[in-house]
Formats: C-alpha cells, structure tokens, sequence
C-alpha cells in the first residue's frame, strides 16, 4: 500500500491511490468547459504521482524533515513528456506555487532527458496503483485555444492551477479534518439569482450627486461590453468610482457576489 499523507487523528494513513483519485474528480469537477474535464482529471491524478518513490514512502513512516523528499517535479517531468504542458506547469507548482518558464524547466528538464535512474519504476507503480492505461494520457484534447496567444494560454494554466491546488487540499482536509470537511456546503450559484441580488443592491443606491451620476454612467458603460465577443477586457476607474460593492444590508442570506 502507498501513502499520500502521515496518519490523521483515527490512526488512519491517506491512501495514495484514494488521494489521486478525489483530487482528480474535484478539478475535473472545476473545469470551465467540459472538453477540458480530462485534462483537469489528468492534471489530479498526475499530480503526486512523485510519492511513488521508496524514499518518500519511507520519509512518511519514519519521518523526517519536511520537504526533504521532493515529489511535485516527478509528475511535472512526466506530463512535460506526454507533451500535457500546461498540466506539467501546474503539477510543478502545487505546492510552492506556479513557477516561471525558466525554473520550470530547470525542475523537468532532467526527466524530458529521461536522467533519473529509477523513474520508470516510480511510473510503472503509479500505473499499476492506479489502474491506469498509459495510452490515456497520450489521447489529451489538446485546449482549444490558440497555444500561441500568450494571454489566454497562461490564463488558462493559472486556471488549471487553482483547480488543481483546491483539489488537492480538499482531498487532504478530508484525510485529515473529516468533520471541517463535511461542514462545506454544497451550494449552487445561481447566476440569474446573482444578477438579481445584485441588481437589488444598486437600487438602493442613492441617484444624486455628481459622483453618483459618474458612478452610474461607468456601470452603463461596463454593462454594455457584455454583449461583445468573449475576450479580455480593463476596467480604469479612479478610486471611489464604483469598481467594488460593500456589503448591503441582508446580504448574508441573500443570493449573489459578497466582495
């Protein structure tokens, strides 16, 4: 049996496998369209897959300094070369957060150059483990964005990045803290239900007043580019113009953003 986490307060170890696998439904759960929901679930179970080493396996029962065996580099390397890039950016930064291209390179480069003496034996338990057929994660859609487009491909890798590191410590406040974790609810966000509330809230807004009146016509401004194109898109507002909404009344128990 392989270990993800140390034993929580019933004396009971994290199953390596059990791990990987609700950390990778919890970000496929996070993926922002559908076509996506095998690289988000890849990018989860991918993600530990360096805890199949002996020497970190060992470092869990007998302890040791944290951080001693590192483990995030081993599944970035492997995704890196499956040729699955932004998962391998986001694997690398799991846990000190996302790294820039250069130190990417750096912790991967000597797995793409296969210079690690027992790696195909860590991957050969991480497929057995798991019950895996490695053709899986040479069959990733890849996004359908234009990959040269820089802006939209990091925004999307930083996406992925949340979606993994939530999973991920999800996952580990189960193990861990089952009754802090039963406690989060489930809620849907209704976005009409949103659009409402919000609504609401500005209709108690007082009209009057130059700056009320400024307020407004950059809210009619900004509303109106909800009609363009998905895009990106700058709001440059001076301070006190309306770019966040306080709390309102009633708010704790009404539908909609609270910022």
């Amino acid at each position: 049996m392989y270990y993800a986490h140390s034993e929580n307060t019933s004396k009971e170890k994290h199953p390596l496998s059990k791990h990987l696998s609700s950390t990778a439904n919890l970000a496929s759960s996070f993926s922002c369209d559908e076509s996506y929901n095998d690289l988000f679930e890849i990018t989860g179970i991918l993600h530990d897959l360096g805890k199949y080493q002996k020497d970190f396996q060992r470092y869990l029962i007998e302890g040791g300094r944290r951080g001693s065996v590192p483990h995030a580099s081993w599944g970035a390397g492997y995704a890196r070369t499956a040729g699955i890039l932004e998962a391998s950016i986001a694997i690398d930064g799991h846990h000190k957060g996302m790294p820039d291209h250069a130190d990417w390179k750096t912790d991967t480069e000597r797995f793409k150059n296969n210079d690690i003496a027992n790696f195909d034996a860590v991957v050969k338990e991480f497929i057995s483990d798991n019950g895996i057929n490695e053709s899986k994660f040479k069959n990733i859609k890849p996004p359908l964005f234009n990959r040269e487009n820089k802006s939209q491909r990091e925004l999307f890798t930083r996406y992925l990045f949340s979606a993994l590191t939530d999973g991920d410590w999800l996952s580990t406040e189960a193990h861990f803290e089952p009754e802090t974790h039963s406690l989060r609810p489930a809620a849907e966000l209704s976005i009409s239900e949103m659009i409402k509330s919000l609504g609401a809230a500005f209709s108690l807004k007082s009209s009057e007043g130059e700056i009320n009146a400024l307020r407004n016509e950059a809210r009619a401004e900004a509303l109106s580019y909800s009609n363009l194109p998905l895009g990106f898109f700058s709001l440059s507002l001076p301070t006190g113009l309306g770019k966040t909404l306080p709390p309102w009344p009633g708010h704790w128990n009404t539908p909609g953003p609270i910022v």
